[in-house]
């Protein structure tokens, strides 16, 4: 079990119409309503020389970009991997360094803006994406000055037991700062829940047994007849 107080989540943007992760890894910006989503989760950093928990993000060349968005919440540091804000690879529809960093997140957060369609998480490909929390916009039509609300959905793989907080019902949000408590509580419950998952308790027991084989060759067990270390059998 993962006890570090350090997370990273990605974070995709979708926009009315999209349905195929090629558009949404391609998007490099998105509306108002996306801006303050982002500005909700955490504040906007320059990753040159940034010196908290980056989650893979690069604080010395830009390769990863030059802002990102992190926050720091009740004992934790969460890196954000924005889509809109690492860098677009022109005339790659695939955005593979994008997806090199989202795609390897084990909690996906989706941002859909007003008007999409009910997003599947099966269109973003990837093995290591465990749970995706889906935020759409919601707003009452022709009152542009109306408050924004935000329709919440939660898919996992089904070997991810479950998690709260729980939501509710019906699972819609104001914009303000309970909102923000709930979610990011809901993303790292969700990681830590996806470490009890099938995938990763594999991945634990295969790690467990190799360390427990460098340890078995760095310190050989005593022949308990003689008391002289066993010699490793050549094969």
């Amino acid at each position: 079990m993962r006890v570090t107080p350090k997370f990273k989540f990605g974070v995709l943007l979708c926009r009315k119409g999209q349905v195929l992760e090629e558009d949404m890894f391609s998007n490099v910006e998105g509306s108002q309503d996306y801006n303050n989503f982002l500005k909700l989760l955490g504040p906007t950093i320059e990753l040159q020389g940034f010196n908290k928990f980056l989650g893979g993000l690069d604080a010395k060349g830009n390769t990863t970009g030059t802002h990102s968005v992190f926050a720091e919440w009740r004992g934790h540091e969460i890196m954000f991997h924005v889509s809109t804000m690492l860098p677009q690879t022109d005339n790659n529809t695939q955005q593979l360094n994008k997806k090199r960093h989202i795609g390897n997140d084990i909690v996906l957060l989706v941002f859909q803006e007003e008007g999409c369609d009910y997003f599947l998480p099966t269109c973003v490909k990837s093995n290591y994406i465990q749970v995706t929390i889906v935020v759409r916009v919601l707003k009452e039509p022709n009152a542009p000055n109306a408050p924004v609300y935000y329709r919440v959905t939660v898919a996992s793989q089904s070997d991810v037991p479950a998690f709260g907080p729980a939501l509710p019902y019906p699972p819609v949000f104001s914009h303000n700062q309970d909102f923000r408590n709930w979610l990011l509580e809901k993303l790292i419950n969700s990681e830590l829940a996806a470490y009890r998952s099938k995938l990763f308790i594999l991945q634990l027991r295969s790690t467990y047994k190799t360390m427990l084989q460098e340890l078995t060759d760095k310190f050989p067990v005593p022949d308990q007849m003689t008391g002289k270390k066993k010699k490793k059998e050549k094969k």
